[in-house]
C-alpha cells in the first residue's frame, strides 16, 4: 500500500500490557459459550517479555490444546528470539527490504507528488528520469520507513529528491549499526604506483558490474582476497575502488563482532552484513583477515566454536548475491581455512608484490611529486636504486625522511631542492621488512607462485636479487 494510505495502529489499553491479563482475555475469548469471540491478537515486541516461566507456560496453554473459538496470535518482532519452549507454536514469516520494483512505485509516486506541488506553487524540482534511476538504486536495502523518512528530509533542506540526503542516511545506519566503519576514501589510483595487471582486472570487473552487461548473461562480481607484505597497498587499493566507482566503502570491525556472551557473536555478524546489504551497492573491507578467522581449526576447544560459527555466516554471505564487493587482505595466507580461497567464493585471490625497479620509480614519483619539489630523471633514478625491495609504505617514508634532510641542508646552502644525495641518506635509515622478516616474505612468495594473480605481471617471485641470492634461493627452494 502507498505509506499515506497506511493507518496507525491504536494504542494498546493499559491493561494489556500485562501478560497475565492479556492471557486471560485471550482464554475467555477462547472458552465464551455465548457468544463467538474471534479476534486476532497483535503482541508487539513481545520477545522483551518471554523470558519468565509464567509467561512461557501461560503462551503453551493458550496455543496447545483445542478452544472454542480461533484466536490466532502474531508475534510481531524485529528480532528472531524465540524459546525452545515455543518453537512449535510458531511459523517464522520474514519480512525483507522492499524490492526494486516496490522502490520504483515509491520513487515514482513521489515524483508525481512533487509535480503536483509545483503546480500549485511549491518550490521544489521534479526528478528526471536519469534521476529517478540513481535515487532508486541508491535506496536499495532501506525501508518503506526509511525510504520516506529521508525523502521528507531531502525535500525540507534540498527542495528535491536528493541522492546526497540518500547517502546520509546510510552513513547514520552504518554509525548505527556498532560493527561497521564508514571509511571516507582518501586514494585513487593515480596515488598507487605499479599494480598494473590488478588495475586492468579493476576496470574489467567495473564493466561487469553494469546493467549492460548483467543484461547480457555476466554474473555480478563478488570481490577479491589480497594477499602480500605489510604496505604494498592492499588496504589502500580498496579505497581507491570505491573512490573510482563512487560507492561507499564500509569496513568490518571484527573486534566488535566477537563477544564473550553466547549467540551474540552471530547476531552481530548477521547485522553488519544486513546493513552492508542496505547500503549496496557498496564495498565490505574486512582487513587482516587471518587475526579474526585463523583460530576455525582449535574454535571448538578454545571459545566453544564460536569463530567457527562466524565464520559460517562469513560464508554464506558470500555465496549469495548481495551487490556488496567484499575485500579481504591477509598478510600470512598460511593461517586462512580453504574454505575461503576456493574458487567460487571470491573472484579473485591477488598477490601484491614487492614493487620491481619500474614500479619503484612511478611510486617515487607520486610522493615527491607532492612534495611541490621538482622532480627530475635522475633523482628518480637514484631513489630506485637506493630502495631495492623498498614496499609502497617505505618508499613514502624514504621520501617523509628525504624532505627533513633536504630541509636541514637548504639552511646551510639555500639550495630550495630535493638531491639525489638526500633520498640516499633517507633510503640508509629505512629498514625494509623484506631484512626483518625475509624468511616469511620468502615463504609468502613461495606460496603465491601458481595459486595467486600477480600484481605486477610477474609470473615468478617479486623479489629482486640482493647480495645473498644464494641464501633466497635455498629458502625458497625449502619452501617449495
Amino acid at each position: 500500500l502507498p505509506l499515506t494510505n497506511l493507518e496507525r495502529p491504536e494504542p494498546a489499553d493499559p491493561k494489556m500490557m500485562n501478560p497475565q491479563v492479556l492471557f486471560n482475555h485471550i482464554r475467555e475469548a477462547q472458552e465464551d459459550i455465548n457468544a463467538k469471540r474471534e479476534g486476532v491478537y497483535v503482541l508487539r515486541d513481545f520477545h522483551l517479555l518471554n523470558d519468565t516461566h509464567a509467561i512461557k507456560r501461560g503462551l503453551r496453554d493458550l496455543k496447545e490444546y483445542p478452544t472454542r473459538n480461533y484466536n490466532p496470535i502474531i508475534v510481531v518482532s524485529p528480532i528472531v528470539n524465540i524459546p525452545v519452549e515455543h518453537e512449535k507454536l510458531f511459523t517464522i514469516v520474514t519480512y525483507d527490504v522492499p524490492s526494486k520494483k516496490e522502490v520504483e512505485r515509491l520513487v515514482n509516486t513521489m515524483a508525481r507528488n512533487i509535480e503536483s506541488a509545483r503546480s500549485k506553487g511549491r518550490d521544489l524540482k521534479v526528478p528526471t528520469e536519469t534521476e529517478r534511476k540513481q535515487l532508486v538504486n541508491a535506496c536499495l536495502g532501506l525501508t518503506f520507513n526509511e525510504i520516506s523518512d529521508v525523502f521528507a528530509k531531502s525535500l525540507v533542506r534540498y527542495k528535491e529528491l536528493s541522492l546526497q540526503a540518500v547517502m546520509e542516511e546510510k552513513i547514520q545506519l552504518v554509525k548505527k549499526s556498532g560493527v561497521l566503519d564508514y571509511v571516507i576514501p582518501k586514494f585513487n589510483f593515480e596515488d598507487i604506483g605499479g599494480n598494473h595487471a590488478f588495475k586492468e582486472w579493476v576496470l574489467e570487473v567495473e564493466d561487469a558490474m553494469s546493467d549492460e552487461a548483467l543484461e547480457f548473461g555476466c554474473q555480478r562480481p563478488k570481490g577479491y582476497l589480497a594477499l602480500g607484505i605489510p604496505g604494498t597497498s592492499k588496504t589502500v587499493s580498496a579505497e581507491a575502488i570505491a573512490n573510482k566507482w563512487g560507492i561507499p566503502l564500509l569496513k568490518l570491525n571484527m573486534s566488535r563482532i566477537m563477544d564473550k556472551l553466547v549467540g551474540q557473536s552471530e547476531q552481530k555478524i548477521e547485522q553488519a552484513f544486513r546493513v552492508a546489504k542496505a547500503c549496496a551497492p557498496a564495498i565490505l573491507l574486512i582487513d587482516e583477515v587471518e587475526k579474526a578467522l585463523g583460530g576455525i581449526r582449535s574454535s571448538n576447544s578454545s571459545d566453544a566454536g564460536t569463530t567457527a560459527r562466524v565464520f559460517g555466516k562469513v560464508l554464506e554471505f558470500l555465496n549469495e548475491d548481495t551487490g556488496v564487493f567484499t575485500v579481504m587482505t591477509s598478510n600470512d595466507v598460511s593461517q586462512l581455512p580453504p574454505e575461503l580461497t576456493r574458487s567460487g567464493r571470491l573472484d579473485a585471490m591477488w598477490y601484491f608484490s614487492l614493487p620491481t625497479k619500474d614500479e619503484r620509480k612511478e611510486i617515487f614519483r607520486i610522493h615527491l611529486g607532492k612534495t611541490g619539489k621538482e622532480v627530475t630523471d635522475e633523482l628518480v633514478d637514484t631513489a630506485a636504486v637506493a630502495s631495492e625491495n623498498f614496499t609502497g609504505a617505505e618508499i613514502a617514508e624514504t621520501v617523509k625522511i628525504a624532505m627533513r634532510k633536504a630541509f636541514k641542508r637548504f639552511k646551510e646552502d639555500g639550495v630550495n631542492a630535493i638531491l639525489p644525495e638526500d633520498v640516499e641518506d633517507a633510503a640508509k635509515e629505512v629498514i625494509p621488512i623484506f631484512k626483518s622478516s625475509r624468511e616469511k616474505i620468502m615463504a609468502l612468495e613461495a606460496w603465491a607462485q601458481g595459486r595467486a594473480r600477480s600484481t605486477n605481471h610477474l609470473n615468478t617471485s617479486g623479489v629482486e636479487e640482493s647480495s645473498d641470492d644464494q641464501l633466497l634461493g635455498d629458502i625458497l627452494q625449502l619452501e617449495r
